[in-house]
């Protein structure tokens, strides 16, 4: 093989596997910072429905516990939620169709949250007069985080063949 050519061979594969540690490097920098918004949004979903069934706990309202929880309906990520009272017994539950249990989970501590391979688990206390009067639970399917990460992989497999065949 001529040396020009060897040294065009040299040039491209370094150039190749640079192009492929940056492109690794704004992949994984793109998964955590979407699975830091993700956990973010969940959070402030839960902390919101906890507010608002702060009157259903004080009055063992099981209906508006269960209207409140309703709202996770609009959420397409959402798959399951569940407000506890202060002694860990169920107030209501919402299940997203096809969902068939809630996670089995530990109410004690503070606002929390957990992730497992399908979910994202968010427990929050919901708090009255600076007095915690019970939690609440959501759990949030991680197919779109996984789309997300599927699509950046893609993109970037795209900018590789892309510019590689632009050289040749």
């Amino acid at each position: 093989i001529p040396i020009k050519r060897k040294l065009i061979i040299i040039s491209l594969g370094s150039a190749g596997i640079s192009l492929f540690f940056a492109g690794m490097v704004i992949v994984v920098v793109e998964f955590f910072s979407y699975r830091q918004s993700y956990i973010d949004e969940s959070m402030l979903q839960t902390r919101i429905i906890g507010y608002n069934c702060s009157a259903a706990l004080l009055f063992y309202d099981r209906k508006t516990a269960e209207s409140n929880l309703s709202a996770l309906k609009n959420n397409p990520k959402a798959v399951y939620g569940a407000i506890y009272n202060n002694d860990g017994t169920l107030l209501a539950d919402y299940r997203k169709t096809g969902t068939q249990s809630g996670p089995s989970l530990s109410l004690s501590g503070n606002e929390v949250y957990s992730f497992d391979i399908r979910y994202l688990t968010v427990i929050q206390p919901v708090i009255f007069d600076n007095e915690v009067i019970g939690k609440i639970v959501v759990r949030s399917e991680l197919k779109h985080l996984y789309m997300n990460l599927l699509s950046q992989i893609m993109l970037f497999v795209m900018v590789i063949v892309g510019a590689f065949l632009l050289i040749f």
